[in-house]
Parts: structure tokens; C-alpha cells; sequence
């Protein structure tokens, strides 16, 4: 007779199952105490950040300046750092940045932590090269040797520039080639000028003025200079030069016919004259 096969107990998947909700219960647990920890956390940092809020370890103390400062008013800073509050850890330095730069004759300010609780600004000055003339405006303004524009006072003899807004470093950048143009003849600009149509016009140290017009500008300086020698009445200071011709150019207030350059007599001047090269 053939052996009946033992039926299994009914007890023998229970460990499977157990094993299966032993992980389950874990990784719940597990999760939770992710979630109290993390919530621990978030709170233990705004405990923190209160604590260093009235903590004497964490506010700032001080502030110094470093940098080569020639203009910069000292006290003006003083003043302007005295408004500066809060943490050492917290404070935004762009903002602390932006205070100083509103300073007269500071360019660019670095603001940096110095712990515990110092923050140090490394100021760059504005190194002054021309006035900027604004007829809608009676700010002072000046311009720097990056083509900015900045207000602030002084008395210094500088080359005068002028023209719409936002073309300072263009006006500063034709100056210093009309500069090395003129440096042949012993010119130097006093006030180079550009209109709202682009046109160029300088003044040199002696009075006379050149209109160089939009286009061309450097050829026609230089036609200025190769004639400057030949054509005395450009020499004088009342000369009013127009070079906005294609070979020549037109003489106002002066007398073209004189031989040399006159000094210690007065010239008979005449309305407009043109001169063909």
C-alpha cells in the first residue's frame, strides 16, 4: 500500500510573514526618527540664530577700512560705518558694500569678515581725469580714468568733457587720441565736447577751437596738424577751425594771409576764410 504524503503544518509560512512585518515596523521607525531628528534640527538652528542675535560673541564690533585713500573724508566714513548693525554671520556684506559706495570719492568697496567681529573694507578711490559738464544739471561731476561718471568736489584744473549721457568713456577715449595727435605740435585739448548727432569739437589750451565733425575725425586732425607749421593764423588763439571739408578747411576770426605767427599785435581779423591743402 502506498505511502500518503505528511500534510504540512499550517504554522510553517508564519516566520515569512513575521520577517515581513519585522522590516516593515524598521523602516517606519526608521523614517520617523529621520523626520524628529531633521525637526530637532530646525529647531536647534533657530535656537542658534537667536542666541548669536544677542550673543557679544556675534555682533559685529567694528569696522575698518584699508586701501590708499588720498580723497576719501575719514569722517564721512566713520559716519557711514556707525549705521552698520547686526551679526557677523547674518549680515549681507552687498549691502555693506552698497553703504559705502554712496560715500564721496569711493569707487568700489570689498567688505570682508574679520572674526570675531570685525569687518574690514578695502576702499578703491576714484582717480579723478576730467570734469564732466552737464548743462541740464549743476551737480559737480567729474570723470574718473575708467570713463565713469561720479560727483564729488574739487577745485583741481582739469580738462572739461561733455556729451549725451552714457558716452563718457567714448569722450575719454577720443581725448586721449587727440592727446597723442596734437602732442606733434605742442597742443594739448582743454575741453573735447560730443553733440547728440555724434559731431566732434575740441578746444586746445590756447583757445582755439577745431570742429572735427562725425566722421573721418582723425584724418582731419591730422590735416590740422601737418598744416598747423605752414598757416600761422592757426597758431592764434582766437582761431576757429572748421575741418569738416574734404581737403581744406575754413578759418573764422583770424587773418589767413599773415606770413608768421603773430605775438604783441593784433591781427585784422576777417569773417570766414577757407584754406585749400
Amino acid at each position: 500500500m502506498a505511502r500518503q504524503p505528511k500534510p504540512q503544518p499550517r504554522h510553517a509560512a508564519a516566520p515569512a510573514a513575521h520577517f515581513t512585518r519585522n522590516r516593515v515596523v524598521v523602516i517606519a521607525v526608521s523614517m520617523l526618527a529621520m523626520l524628529i531628528a531633521a525637526v530637532l534640527a530646525w529647531l536647534a538652528m533657530g535656537s542658534f540664530s537667536k542666541r548669536a542675535d544677542s550673543s557679544p560673541i556675534f555682533p559685529i564690533r567694528q569696522v575698518t577700512f584699508v586701501g590708499d585713500m588720498q580723497r576719501v573724508d575719514a569722517a564721512e566714513l566713520a559716519r557711514a560705518a556707525s549705521g552698520i548693525r547686526g551679526n557677523m554671520l547674518e549680515t549681507n556684506l552687498n549691502d555693506v558694500k552698497a553703504v559705502f559706495k554712496q560715500v564721496h570719492w569711493v569707487r568700489n568697496a570689498d567688505v570682508r569678515r574679520r572674526f570675531p567681529a570685525t569687518l574690514e573694507v578695502s576702499v578703491e578711490e576714484h582717480r579723478p581725469f576730467a570734469r564732466w559738464k552737464d548743462d541740464e544739471s549743476e551737480r559737480r561731476l567729474l570723470v574718473n580714468t575708467f570713463g565713469e561718471v561720479f560727483e564729488a568736489p574739487l577745485d583741481a584744473p582739469l580738462p572739461v568733457f561733455s556729451g549725451p549721457e552714457g558716452t563718457a568713456s567714448d569722450v575719454l577715449a577720443s581725448y586721449e587720441k587727440f592727446v597723442a595727435q596734437l602732442a606733434v605740435i605742442s597742443q594739448t585739448p582743454s575741453a573735447v565736447a560730443l553733440s547728440a548727432r555724434r559731431a566732434w569739437q575740441i578746444r586746445l589750451d590756447n583757445g582755439a577751437s577745431l570742429a572735427l565733425g562725425r566722421t573721418e575725425v582723425s584724418e582731419r586732425l591730422d590735416r590740422y596738424v601737418k598744416a598747423y607749421a605752414a598757416i600761422p593764423a592757426l597758431q592764434l588763439a582766437n582761431a576757429q577751425v572748421d575741418l569738416r571739408y574734404q581737403s581744406g578747411m575754413a578759418l573764422k576770426g583770424t587773418d589767413v594771409k599773415a606770413s608768421k605767427p603773430v605775438t604783441g599785435t593784433a591781427t585784422k581779423p576777417v569773417k570766414k576764410a577757407t584754406v585749400k591743402l
